[in-house]
């Protein structure tokens, strides 16, 4: 049985109006629709209103891996960290699209995938690590030790 509606009265200012009639979220087009995704939206997915449809659909792209965590008995830093933290990355990506200024948008987003890397990093360096495959992080780690000196090489050598 669907739950009862509840008639809200909201007065918006012109530029408050204009702002929610650009947010594009999926299947949201009236802008009780657009109220109602808002609403649904976890609060942390928003740096800003642009920049949080897109993570929002991010999000949502991401949301079965992250319900799928969430029911799990056994956890994963590092699955928690690319569900937590992509939709954020990609959101800022995609938000920076359109801005035209190609060397700022990849410090910005280099930057946020960085420190995503260190953070999936930082999770294996804790006591108990919360790892479904150790042995695959270490041998990927090990990877990225020879890569960043061959990098560390280049760069340097320039």
């Amino acid at each position: 049985m669907p739950s009862r509606s509840i008639s809200l009265s909201v007065r918006l200012t012109q530029e408050e109006s204009e702002t929610l009639a650009r947010l594009n979220f999926p299947d949201a087009r009236t802008p009780s629709d657009k109220i109602r995704a808002l609403i649904a939206a976890p609060e942390e997915s928003f740096g800003s209103l642009e920049q949080g449809t897109h993570t929002f659909a991010a999000r949502k792209l991401l949301k079965p891996a992250s319900d799928m965590l969430d029911q799990n008995q056994n956890q994963s830093d590092t699955l928690r960290l690319l569900t937590d933290r992509l939709p954020l990355l990609l959101g800022e990506l995609a938000n920076r699209s359109d801005q035209g200024d190609l060397k700022e948008t990849e410090t910005a987003i280099t930057e946020d995938f960085f420190e995503l890397v260190e953070l999936v990093l930082q999770a294996g360096l804790r006591r108990n690590p919360r790892l479904q495959n150790p042995e695959l992080f270490k041998e990927l780690v090990d990877d990225m030790r020879s890569s960043t000196e061959l990098l560390r090489n280049r760069l340097n050598s320039k």
